[in-house]
């Protein structure tokens, strides 16, 4: 197991589950850097086994949900504002399921850590059920926070380890229903710096991405996202959007089948060669 985290005099800890871990982490640290965030560890809570492994966490034997646990410090940054980050972030609305990630470890809660924190978590909770999901049921898990187990080393820091290696699944508002779409699918780190706002009205804004070749790529962002449900999708700082993305060809339509729109989607992103990608709704 990795060694204890970092729990300065005065910082606070908060613990959450929004399905895999390593992206959980890694949004959290790339959001928080500088702005409050001490430390930050993956592992698994809320189950009834002793020291639980990550292959049986993945069967669903011992209960536990994967989960991150962050040390904050409250003079920089709140408890409720990292809860609202939380439900910017996943699909709270899916049981046992983030995206195609499923299963009882994937599930959404939020695990308190003294009496003030669970006032805050369900003052939170009603808020986002109310007025950011009022077409869906908020499932997510408010729990005292029981044992912690750290995950295994490997899991600490993945994405930071092995970049563009796997990406998590994006969750979508739903705002952006309207415009349709399947269940091809590539996440894609875009720097905001640039992309140049192009063209859009409420419901959809075009931003045009130009790569070192110079060729343009078009990334249609839904502004809901800024103000409703957030996701993967979000402005996550100052100098990141992340976009859930597809495929299309010249013609508009999307490439099938999934094995060939990812390879292409891939492919082109990596060569920089100019597509247009599209922002998917909900599956």
């Amino acid at each position: 197991m990795a060694a204890s985290m970092n729990v300065p005099e005065g910082a606070q800890k908060a613990t959450v589950a929004a399905g895999c871990f390593w992206g959980v982490e890694h949004m959290y640290r790339h959001t928080f850097a500088n702005k409050g965030l001490i430390d930050a560890r993956v592992g698994y809570i809320g189950g009834d086994t002793k020291n639980p492994g990550y292959r049986a966490v993945c069967s669903g034997a011992t209960g536990h949900a994967e989960a991150l646990q962050v040390v904050f410090d409250p003079k920089q940054v709140t408890y409720r504002q990292l809860l609202e980050f939380f439900y910017k972030m996943h699909d709270p609305t899916t049981k046992n399921q983030q995206g195609p990630d499923r299963g009882s470890q994937y599930r959404s809660g939020i695990f308190y850590h003294d009496e003030e924190q669970e006032k805050i978590a369900r003052d939170v909770t009603e808020k986002v059920g109310k007025e950011w999901w009022k077409g869906g049921k908020v499932v997510t898990e408010i729990l005292p926070a029981g044992e912690w187990w750290d995950a295994e080393t490997y899991h600490q820091l993945y994405l930071n380890k092995n970049p563009g290696g796997y990406e998590c699944p994006s969750h979508h508002c739903d705002t952006c229903k309207i415009l349709g779409g399947g269940a091809f699918t590539l996440n894609q780190i875009i720097p905001k710096s640039q992309l140049n706002f192009t063209k859009g009205g409420d419901d959809i804004k075009t931003y045009t991405y130009h790569g070192d070749s110079g060729k343009a790529v078009n990334c249609y962002y839904c502004p809901g996202c800024t103000t409703h449900v957030y996701h993967h999708q979000t402005v996550m700082g100052d100098d990141t959007i992340i976009a859930r993305t597809v495929l299309l060809g010249e013609d508009g339509k999307k490439f099938e089948p999934a094995a060939e729109i990812y390879g292409k989607a891939k492919m082109a992103w990596e060569k920089e060669v100019a597509h247009t990608f599209e922002l998917l709704p909900p599956s």
